[in-house]
C-alpha cells in the first residue's frame, strides 16, 4: 500500500497552471526522488501534500488521510521545504561550509551522512520523498523517481527501470524525458 497518494492534483496561480492533474504513489520503505527543473511544480505539489496550499482539484494523502487530518502529524511526517534560514549575503557554497562546520562534518562527509540517513530510514520502513536537482547524488540514494515538467507528471518508475538497469545515467534519462515533453504540443 502506498503511504503517499497523490491523485489528480491541479493548481493555478492566476493565469499560471503550476500543477496539472498530477498523480503518483510513494511506497513504504522506499526513497523516492521527486525530480524536475525549476518551475516544474515540485514545490507546489509538496505544499499541497502538506496542506500549505489548497489544490484546485485532486487529493493528496499520507497514510490515507490529508495532512490536516493526521493524528499528531508532526510525529508522522517530517518535512523541510526550501532553505529559508540562510544569510542573504552568503553564497550557497559558504552556507554549506557554515552548516558543515556547525555539524562538525566536511561537505563530502555530510553528503554521505545524509545519504546513509535516508537509506537507513527507508530500511526501517519509513517512506522518504526527496526533491533535489543533484541528479548524480539522487542516483546513489533513491529506489524510485517521480519526474515533473511544466506542472505535468512525465514518469514514475523505479530507478532501475528508468536507467535500464544502470546502462543509462539518471541525468541522461531525465534530460531525454524532459526534452521530449517540451516538444509536445503546448498547453
Amino acid at each position: 500500500m502506498a503511504v503517499i497518494e497523490v491523485r489528480g492534483l491541479t493548481k493555478r496561480f492566476g493565469p499560471v497552471l503550476a500543477v496539472e492533474t498530477v498523480s503518483f504513489d510513494v511506497e513504504r520503505g522506499t526513497v523516492t526522488g521527486f525530480l524536475g527543473s525549476n518551475g516544474a511544480g515540485k514545490t507546489t505539489t509538496l505544499r499541497m501534500l502538506l496542506g500549505l496550499v489548497r489544490p484546485d482539484a485532486g487529493t493528496a494523502t499520507i497514510n490515507g488521510r490529508p495532512y490536516r487530518d493526521l493524528h499528531e502529524p508532526l510525529h508522522q511526517v517530517g518535512a523541510v521545504l526550501e532553505a529559508s534560514s540562510f544569510h542573504p549575503g552568503r553564497t550557497a557554497r559558504n552556507h554549506l561550509r557554515v552548516q558543515a562546520m556547525a555539524g562538525q562534518a566536511d561537505d563530502p562527509e555530510g553528503v554521505r551522512w545524509l545519504r546513509d540517513l535516508l537509506r537507513g530510514l527507508a530500511a526501517d520502513g519509513a517512506t522518504v520523498l526527496v526533491s533535489s536537482h543533484m541528479l548524480a547524488e539522487v542516483a546513489q540514494t533513491v529506489d524510485a523517481v517521480v519526474i515533473l515538467d511544466h506542472g505535468r507528471l512525465i514518469t514514475q518508475s523505479s530507478l532501475a527501470e528508468l536507467t535500464a538497469g544502470g546502462t543509462v545515467g539518471l541525468e541522461e534519462a531525465f534530460l531525454g524525458l524532459t526534452r521530449h515533453s517540451r516538444q509536445e504540443v503546448p498547453r
